[in-house]
């Protein structure tokens, strides 16, 4: 069996030190142990080198300048490319904030993408980097995160903040730690010694607080209490803080290490009683895990995850950042309270290692990075709920089963900005301008060629441009699409004609173009062949599905006045004038409900005054409305001039138990025939099936039954399984 092959790409990686680099480092030595086979590329100040490293393949590519902390070089979109052709990985893991490498990277491969990101905004409060951060995080950094199969946040704090826009893509996986190479010494040193560690001693580390600290070790000595400092980390203001350090008079307390790993790192830890992280900037800094998993009670800020990180009273201190006076307080207390020092020590041990592994970290990574390897399904659909109408409950429901079933989902939509959930497909509703019945969105361009090559895009034929749009980016981008033809929609309002002609001149191309088309029945399926040319081989029928809410017991017919209820949005195409002229050919007392709403309401009910006919029009109603609607009425009508192969109206009306009557048209008739009553399309024709149906119990009675029966061959269920087995076939 072939190994699988994940390339993690980070800015920096060690001997390199900081919090990103152990963690892109502990993740890829786990993920080699799983099994897969684990190459790195990363930024060097040497020349190219390829080296093993722990377990890894490691290029280390040079860069040719540096933007504070942050390497570039225009060779690397050769290096990348070559490398990713070389070793063609099957899933590519950017590690950032840092901008870069992991965006060269993100931009160049075909490979499904996950990205880590490991704190919240880069900005500094310097105003020339700043803009130069605002740049990238309002332009580039949404690119990267996009086209992300999905978003790992190091922090609950990060994910809910900086990275709530992709919630509905994104999990937590915060920071571990190795509890053998980071353990206690046998007894908890009593002297007074304080630790502090950062990735570096640089002005993009200020945040981290060691100035802060020096003017608590200072405030400390003044109180007599004698304390010690070892300060870990390398950078450009560590001979600063050096000249800082011996201006201050404590060049004899203060012991400034560099960078250091691993066991030398630890060694550091077990001869320290207390360690020190007044941080104003931070996500879920490992140095403090490993200060706990070292025995160690930890003072730090309520900044990021770190107040969920320690139990403050228990594991140490949580102060608020830039608060010197609670810094020195805290640090005394400690100081000089050496069981309780002991106590919190032990505690946080127990606690960090027992929750915070990197074997675990490491499975749920794998998880990860096996369902981003599934092919992404990108629902493309001009409306969506709460817009109501068949084609939107069927794009929700479907796309709620699929992310119920672990697919990757994404819908793409109209009608302005969304919040994504966790626990639901993404949803992107773009911008729109409305015009003629068509949801015109101007970057829907732009978000589907942002889309990974993997995806598969599943678009719902009802208006003009979408389909085009797709078209585009397919040709474009290399992306399949499968084409869903519900229904054969007709021209309506002023701009019709000017439809009519546009679908003559583009749905056949489009159609043809498509990976596959979605017939709702064989009868449409030869429509679709015979009207637009498509190849017979690559059009696959799957019926439409129902909700078991809808479903209900057999029916009897009611005494008194007879409720009729309609749905559909009020345009020529659904025929609502008609039934509301054949309630006035009816002889049966009776009510007519019509939910739904549109451009001929006011000329409905203007028709219905008119007629004498007592008519309840309910507007838009959601499905629970829905629901009670059929619960509360005896008889579904539907007078369409055409629908689709298996009008979903018409399927809620059978679960519900409504006897259907429908005009005899295309669409309808193949699903109604044998079950509900077929009529001639005409007011006469409907007013007479109506006086018939209720004269006679029996027949009632059976046309509920047989509609229940034939609800029951159409479930979710079957239908996503279909949907699923056209999917991986492409």
């Amino acid at each position: 069996m072939n190994r699988k092959t994940v390339l993690i790409v980070a800015p920096y990686f060690p001997p390199h030190s900081g919090g990103l680099e152990r963690y892109a480092l502990e993740i890829g030595k786990a993920l080699h142990m799983l099994g897969w086979r684990v190459v790195v590329v990363t930024s060097g100040d040497a020349g190219r080198t390829t080296e093993a490293f722990e377990g890894l393949t490691v290029y280390r590519l040079p860069y040719a300048f540096k933007i504070s902390n942050t390497p570039f070089s225009l060779a690397w979109l050769w290096e990348i490319r070559r490398i990713l052709r070389e070793e063609r990985p099957d899933v590519v893991n950017v590690h950032t904030p840092v901008p870069g490498i992991g965006d060269i990277t993100a931009f160049l491969t075909r490979a499904p993408l996950v990205v880590t990101y490991h704190s919240g905004s880069m900005r500094k409060g310097k105003w020339r980097i700043d803009v130069i951060v605002a740049l990238y995080e309002s332009c580039i950094l949404p690119l990267l995160l996009r086209k992300a199969a999905h978003v790992i946040s190091a922090s609950d704090a990060v994910r809910s903040g900086f990275l709530k826009e992709y919630a509905h893509k994104s999990s937590t996986l915060s920071p571990a730690v190795n509890c053998d190479t980071f353990y206690p010494a046998p007894e908890l040193v009593s002297e007074p010694r304080l630790i502090f560690i950062t990735a570096q001693l640089s002005r993009a580390y200020v945040h981290k607080g060691f100035p802060h600290l020096l003017k608590a070790l200072q405030e400390l000595h003044v109180r007599g209490v004698r304390a010690s400092l070892d300060v870990v980390g390398d950078g450009d203001m560590r001979a600063t803080y050096e000249a800082d350090v011996r201006d201050i008079g404590l060049n004899d307390f203060v012991r400034f290490h560099g960078a250091l790993e691993n066991g030398e790192l630890a060694a550091v830890y077990r001869d320290a009683s207390l360690f020190i992280l007044p941080t104003s900037n931070d996500s879920y800094p490992i140095a403090v895990l490993e200060a706990m998993a070292s025995g160690l009670p930890v003072i730090s800020t309520r900044v990021g995850d770190i107040p969920r990180m320690m139990e403050d009273g228990k594991m140490g201190y949580v102060i608020e950042p830039h608060d010197e006076k609670a810094l020195v307080e805290k640090i005394e207390i400690l100081l000089n309270d050496y069981a309780l020092r002991a106590a919190m020590g032990k505690y946080a041990r127990e606690k960090t290692c027992a929750h915070s592994t990197w074997q675990d970290r490491a499975s749920r990574m794998e998880t990860i990075l096996e369902r981003s390897l599934a092919r992404r399904i990108i629902q493309i659909s001009g409306y969506y709920p709460p817009h109501i109408g068949g084609i939107e409950r069927i794009v929700s429901t479907a796309a709620h089963m699929l992310v119920e079933r672990g697919r990757q989902v994404e819908v793409i939509t109209s009608g302005g900005p969304s919040i994504g959930n966790p626990d639901i497909p993404s949803v992107k509703k773009l911008t729109t301008i409305e015009f003629a019945h068509t949801p015109f969105t101007p970057t829907l361009l732009f978000h589907l060629f942002t889309l990974p090559r993997s995806s598969i895009m599943h678009v719902h034929l009802a208006q003009a441009y979408w389909p085009d749009m797709v078209r585009l980016a397919s040709w474009l981008r290399g992306i399949p699409y499968i084409a869903h033809y519900h229904l054969e929609v007709g021209p309506s309002g002023f701009w019709g004609p000017l439809f009519t002609i546009y679908k003559k001149l583009t749905w056949g191309p489009f159609l043809r173009g498509a990976a596959h088309v979605i017939a709702c029945s064989e009868a449409q399926k030869e429509w679709i062949c015979a009207r637009y040319g498509v190849d017979p081989t690559r059009i696959a029928v799957i019926p439409n599905a129902v909700d078991e809410a809808f479903f209900g017991t057999g029916r009897t017919p009611p005494e008194g006045i007879v409720r009729l209820l309609a749905i559909g949005r009020l345009t020529s195409q659904k025929r609502m004038d008609r039934l509301i002229d054949a309630c006035a050919h009816a002889h049966t007392p009776l009510h007519l409900t019509i939910a739904g709403d549109g451009e001929d309401r006011a000329a409905l009910e203007a028709r219905a005054r008119e007629k004498g006919v007592p008519v309840t029009f309910a507007g838009r109603c959601d499905d629970a409305q829905m629901q009670a609607l059929h619960r509360t009425h005896d008889v579904f009508l539907i007078a369409s001039e055409r629908e689709g192969g298996t009008p979903l109206t018409v399927l809620e009306a059978f679960a519900a138990g409504l006897p259907v009557i429908a005009g005899d048209v295309s669409g309808v008739k193949e699903l109604v025939q044998g079950i509900g009553v077929l009529v001639e399309p005409t007011p006469a024709g409907f007013g007479r099936a109506i006086d018939e149906l209720f004269r006679d119990p029996d027949r009632y009675r059976r046309h509920s039954r047989l509609g229940i029966e034939k609800a029951h061959g159409h479930s979710w269920r079957a239908y996503v399984d279909e949907l699923e087995g056209l999917y991986d076939r492409l």
